[in-house]
């Protein structure tokens, strides 16, 4: 009977290269002679976190950023257990796999070697009393393509989502009395549209320079590090879903260029609060039923 976890897969893809997803490492491509390259496709997926077969012989493959995917036996090639708890490079190669020699940095080893970014600790079942209320805006990504008199945009889709942060925002409160922080930044991003830009100058009121320059997304990650994540207080989120995902990506992005202390701090587990979670808890307690409620998030009002 097949194992239940695993540890490693390769996936069939007609007329392409194959993948090999492995728990605990970014998605490869495997080239003709068995080297293994990073899946420019999964860039913005993270890690494997967990390879499974359920008891009708699909396998589900679970990442850090997004959702599961489900392969069927006949689209799997390879898959296998570490049984001996050999060291990376010995059960790749004792498969057949390599990674490419000298790759650069930020190649398949490592991003395997950046750790999870604010891992999540235990959940609250109550509301906290001091927090930072965190919401983020997204922007479409697009590649930019022509002439100067026939430029044409495409969506940019990578591994599911074709969206990063335009506005990053937090406010810190203390018994729903407003405190530090309040953190209100955009990225410059040159994949949104020209619009995105026009919108964020109008918001703040900057000059192109200055506001290129506070939008600059290690400028912007690093405060965000110094005034959100360090007083280690709760996260609250209206539906944690998206945001935690995508802060979470730009902080492995930028990982190997932050300071060792702001890579120590994005390493602590954080506390995050689901509002809307909470809120349906409390209207269903409130109904006997159950469902999904969507209201706003103005605070902690459902508390």
């Amino acid at each position: 009977m097949m194992p239940t976890n695993l540890t490693l897969l390769e996936r069939k893809i007609s007329n392409n290269l194959n993948c090999l997803y492995f728990v605990d490492h970014p998605v490869y491509r495997i080239q003709k002679n068995h080297q293994l390259v990073l899946a420019p496709e999964y860039a913005s997926a993270g890690r494997v976190t967990a390879i499974s077969c359920d008891d009708q012989q699909r396998y589900h493959i679970d990442f850090e950023a997004t959702k599961e995917l489900v392969l069927t036996e006949k689209k799997v090639v390879k898959v296998t257990n570490n049984m001996l708890e050999q060291s990376t490079s010995q059960f790749l190669a004792t498969l057949g796999y390599q990674f490419v020699p000298n790759e650069p940095v930020g190649s398949a080893e490592a991003a395997a070697s950046i750790p999870q970014m604010l891992p999540a600790a235990s959940p609250l079942s109550e509301a906290p009393t001091s927090y930072i209320v965190i919401d983020c805006e997204f922007g479409t990504l697009f590649r930019k393509s022509g002439s100067s008199k026939a430029i044409s945009w495409r969506v940019q889709d990578t591994a599911g989502t074709h969206a990063s942060i335009f506005q990053l925002s937090a406010i810190g409160f203390s018994q729903h009395h407003q405190t530090a922080p309040f953190f209100n930044r955009y990225f410059d991003n040159p994949n949104f549209l020209p619009d995105k830009k026009l919108a964020g100058l109008a918001e703040t009121g900057l000059t192109m320079a200055a506001y290129e320059a506070q939008g600059a997304p290690l400028t912007v990650l690093k405060a965000f590090i110094q005034q959100v994540i360090q007083p280690q207080l709760p996260l609250v989120f209206w539906d944690q879903t998206q945001d935690i995902k995508h802060i979470r990506l730009l902080l492995s992005e930028y990982y190997a260029q932050l300071t060792t202390s702001e890579q120590e701090l994005v390493q602590q587990p954080v506390v995050i609060f689901d509002a809307q979670a909470y809120t349906n808890m409390l209207i269903n307690r409130g109904n006997h039923k159950s469902g999904n409620h969507d209201l706003p998030l103005n605070g902690l009002a459902a508390h």
